[in-house]
């Protein structure tokens, strides 16, 4: 199970589909749920939470293969 959280590829992947469910909430949910037209709800909900999320989801996967890099270099 611990090689799952330390396969760099794996990690990115992971990261990689938490951006695009980020992306497809503020392009294809959002519109259906919020009042107000189509172009302005994508536009305000990218901005208020596509921007923040995405921007926590690349710091926190910068870490996260920053910590498999210094595991996997102290075991060398």
């Amino acid at each position: 199970m611990k090689e799952l959280f330390m396969d760099p590829r794996r990690v990115l992947k992971a990261f990689g589909a938490v951006i695009v469910g980020v992306i497809a909430y503020c392009v294809l949910v959002a519109p259906l749920v919020k009042e107000g037209s189509y172009s302005d709800v994508v536009r305000d909900t990218l901005a208020s939470v596509g921007v923040g999320y995405c921007a926590a989801v690349v710091v926190v996967g910068a870490l996260w293969l920053g910590v498999i890099a210094v595991i996997n270099r102290r075991k060398q």
